[in-house]
């Protein structure tokens, strides 16, 4: 059974210094599956999904990325055409029955479980969460985002592996680059996908290439302030000690 299926995705805080120390780190794995059916998804216009552009901090324009995953039910769909632009070809198997089925993006997101890893790519989010549910016979697929984007600008000269986000009431989320990205004077943007809400005690550790780290705690009395569709934002220059010898990966 061959299908088309339309999918119209409609979707500072300040920091001070505190701690240094190193951590280990896990590789998550994804395997598509790859099925019969077809779904041409689209953005309708801003406020959705994996690829950013623009610089609006009430709002993000967005396009589809290389390797954008999304599930139908247990069903995986696969970009297979439209990567870096607002049309978008996926492949995959629609579940038999009549439902209803809930449609999720990334691909292993489950509703529930915000996704803790994140990559980061240059001018891009990943791991944004979105919902939507579909409806046997429907002529299009409505995706809304679950959360919103921390869109954190650091300065400085060293060169960064990862970086984390912690406060009351969520989970660590890292978004993390394993080739490194160097920093400048005039700052590198990295945008984190987080749930919506109005957090306390929030924290941000950022981690060099040789697992140093150094911590940025929400000044008391302030919230870190995630609103759904929308982007917060924080900027500050970041310093380390001078890195040591040990990689936690190898212990040498």
């Amino acid at each position: 059974m061959k299908k088309n299926i339309i999918a119209i995705a409609a979707v500072v805080a300040a920091f001070t210094m505190a701690s240094c120390s190193r951590e280990q780190l896990v590789e998550p794995e994804v395997t598509p599956v790859v099925g019969n059916d077809i779904i041409t998804a689209f953005t309708e216009n801003n406020l959705t999904k994996t690829s950013l552009s623009g610089d609006d901090t009430k709002g993000y324009e967005v396009r589809w990325s290389e390797g954008d995953l999304f599930k139908i039910g247990e069903e995986t769909f696969t970009l297979i055409d439209g990567a870096n632009s607002t049309t978008g070809k996926f492949q995959g198997t629609l579940p038999e029955g009549d439902g209803p089925f809930t449609a999720y993006y990334p691909a292993t997101y489950n509703g529930t479980d915000w996704p803790s890893e994140q990559t980061y790519a240059e001018g891009n989010i990943t791991g944004s969460p979105m919902i939507a549910e579909v409806v046997k016979g429907a002529e299009s697929l409505s995706f809304k985002n679950a959360g919103g984007i921390l869109r954190l600008t650091l300065k400085g000269t060293d060169e960064i592996r990862k970086i984390t986000v912690k406060a009351d009431g969520l989970d660590e989320i890292a978004l993390k680059y394993d080739s490194g990205v160097t920093l400048n004077a005039d700052g590198i943007v990295f945008h984190i996908a987080l749930p919506e809400g109005e957090y306390e005690g929030a924290s941000i550790t950022i981690y060099t290439k040789n697992w140093d780290y150094c911590t940025k705690n929400l000044k008391a009395g302030t919230k870190l302030n995630i609103v759904r569709s929308e982007i917060t934002t924080a900027s500050f220059t970041v310093s380390f000690p001078s890195p040591t010898s040990t990689d936690p990966l190898t212990g040498v």
